[in-house]
């Protein structure tokens, strides 16, 4: 795939990596409370560490690389669709492309390669969550395809 001339590949986070995808990470979520409730911030880095700790071969970290670069970062995994757990959904958790990269389809690249790879793999269906309130999150996943399925609702207890 390629973005602007540039190829684009996907790559694994390695283990030596972990604390500058945190640090990407962190850039991440601080933009994402702008689109959070008020009262329902982003989580904070530690809460996203301590869960990939817990479960090591859950998600799948990989930077989006563009010539050569990295510009960005993809977490997705594969799930059984409960109840008909034959079945098998590709999910992307988290999806970021540094400022600097966006719109010149770096992150479009990135997913239509994680889509040959959840095709080839036989999954039943993908799906990507975001935010209401992301407009700009919502357009992309529009433009790549996808629809809204169901509305999330929530508040304060």
């Amino acid at each position: 795939m390629t973005a602007g001339g540039l190829p684009v590949e996907l790559r694994e986070v390695a283990p030596g990596e972990r604390e500058r995808f945190f640090a990407m990470l962190a850039d991440y979520l601080a933009e994402l409370d702008a689109y959070e409730l008020p009262w329902d911030p982003a989580p904070p880095v530690e809460a996203y560490r301590t869960a990939l700790d817990a479960d090591p071969g859950g998600q799948r970290i990989e930077w989006m690389i563009a010539g050569g670069e990295r510009a960005g970062f993809l977490i997705t995994r594969v799930v059984p669709d409960w109840p008909e757990e034959e079945r098998e959904i590709g999910e992307v958790i988290e999806c970021y492309v540094e400022p600097g990269r966006r719109l010149g389809g770096v992150g479009r690249a990135a997913v239509k390669i994680w889509l040959a790879r959840m095709r080839a793999h036989g999954v039943s269906s993908v799906e990507a969550s975001v935010l209401w309130l992301n407009t700009p999150a919502r357009r992309f996943w529009e433009r790549l395809g996808f629809e809204a399925r169901a509305v999330q609702t929530m508040r304060e207890p």
